[in-house]
């Protein structure tokens, strides 16, 4: 994991010592976004799906509902408790929407030893999508917007909801479901180009990160009890629910209730930040947080993935 941090931190001096602009790391994130990830997932999704892998699917989303639900009610209820001045909505958004692939995947991709266990991780972070990226983009967006008198407009909220990434998890399932069917497979010059994607993606994500982290500027909506509540609630109740769930479950799969805990413990999603810009949001808090709570992240992940 120090690897995938030192990728990240590379990315940040990069920003601030002028080696990279930040214009060159939109360009690099679209990239990652537009063709990276989706081969990536696609080529999990596919490799991976089988029938019998339907429940964990089911799981992957029933979960990712759960962490939102829980994030969402327990920021809600510490913004009254505590008299946060910054807007509830930012708060659940950020208590509630962790990052589901930029950090994960290759923290994943790091710490398990075997291509094998590294797919099926792949196939259930893929799983995750989907459920994450519909409620980011309705739901978070409701959620994150400043202004309760101007309206969503839904087929921009579809638009963003019906990203790459998301299309391609749904892609590589139905291809899979449909080869199954039929007795074929992909043909061996297309599965070496998602080969070389997924080989791809984890150092360019980690350098997106580290990039993004780089642009944050201070800014007075900073507000301590507001990255307080976000940190608590999503750095260590919502993983420590995660992992009495896994430890209850004792059946689940080892790589499936790694996933879920990675995922529970993840800081707040960057797309949030993409939101807020998007549909008029505290983006400034936003980015602060982010900010710190990534920077805490470094101490936490690794502590829960240790006690696993």
């Amino acid at each position: 994991m120090t690897t995938i941090f030192a990728v990240g931190a590379f990315g940040f001096l990069a920003v601030k010592r002028g080696l990279l602009t930040p214009n060159g790391v939109s360009e690099l994130a679209r990239v990652l976004v537009a063709f990276f990830l989706p081969g990536t997932l696609f080529n999990a999704m596919y490799s991976q799906y089988s029938p019998d892998k339907g429940p964990y699917m089911i799981m992957a989303v029933g979960t990712q509902i759960a962490f939102f639900v829980g994030g969402a009610v327990l920021a809600f209820g510490a913004h009254r408790l505590l008299k946060v001045q910054s807007a509830v909505g930012t708060v659940a958004a950020l208590s509630s929407l962790q990052n589901n692939i930029y950090l994960p995947l290759p923290i994943a991709m790091a710490i398990l030893a075997s291509p094998a266990e590294q797919a099926r991780a792949q196939f259930y972070i893929g799983s995750f999508v989907l459920a994450f990226t519909p409620l980011l983009w309705s739901v978070g967006v409701i959620l994150l917007k400043e202004r309760r008198d101007v309206g969503v407009p839904i087929i921009k909220m579809l638009g963003n909801a019906l990203n790459p990434p998301f299309i391609a998890a749904v892609a590589g399932v139905i291809v899979k479901h449909i080869s199954l069917k039929y007795g074929w497979g992909m043909p061996t010059v297309a599965t070496g180009i998602l080969k070389l994607c997924s080989d791809a993606t984890v150092p360019m994500a980690m350098l997106v990160l580290g990039g993004i982290m780089a642009e944050v500027k201070w800014s007075h909506d900073f507000e301590v009890k507001a990255v307080l509540t976000v940190g608590i609630i999503k750095l260590l109740v919502i993983p420590a629910a995660a992992l009495a769930f896994i430890r209850f479950n004792g059946g689940l799969d080892p790589i499936f209730g790694f996933v879920m805990l990675l995922e529970a413990a993840s800081p707040p999603a960057t797309n949030i930040s993409l939101a807020a810009r998007t549909f008029g949001g505290k983006t400034s808090l936003i980015a602060l947080t982010l900010f710190i709570t990534y920077l805490i992240s470094m101490l936490t992940l690794p502590l829960w993935l240790a006690v696993r």
